[in-house]
């Protein structure tokens, strides 16, 4: 099983996230896929195959707000990242900062490894139009994992 947890506040990272919940059911075995607004680490599936975390990058290289405060509790959590496989989207737009552009996708690859988990892939990141060879994005993405 593949969890994915997102953050989006305009809607396209939740697009993004629908897209690659529908190509891996199409590959592999079941998706959930789950709101960072609504949930917390103690929500995980805790033999998940995957873990997927998702967010668009606002202002200065912040984090959606929810997706912030998913990550910001994990310390309380019972979860145990140590050992579990990830990969992390980030999504974002250079009319926030450029110098930040996509820091979404550094941000949750660092609290990934930090906290011992093991990223499986390289970060699916993507700039400015969403729908910009979104579908060759996503495919390429999906088979890496």
């Amino acid at each position: 099983m593949i969890q994915i947890v997102y953050g989006s506040g305009g809607g396209n990272t939740e697009l993004v996230c629908n897209m690659i919940a529908e190509k891996l059911l199409k590959d592999r075995s079941p998706v959930r896929l789950t709101r960072a607004k609504v949930s917390s680490f103690d929500d995980l599936e805790s033999e998940a195959d995957l873990y997927i975390l998702a967010s668009p990058t606002y202002g200065h290289g912040q984090l959606e707000k929810y997706m912030g405060k998913f990550i910001a509790g994990y310390k309380s959590s019972d979860f145990d990242m140590k050992g579990k496989k990830f990969a992390v989207v980030g999504l974002g737009d250079k009319k926030y900062d450029e110098d930040y552009y996509i820091e979404s996708a550094r941000i949750l690859e660092k609290f990934v490894t930090e906290n011992g988990g093991e990223l499986v892939c390289e970060s699916l990141k993507i700039g400015g139009c969403v729908y910009n060879s979104l579908e060759e994005k996503v495919s390429s993405f999906c088979k890496s994992i």
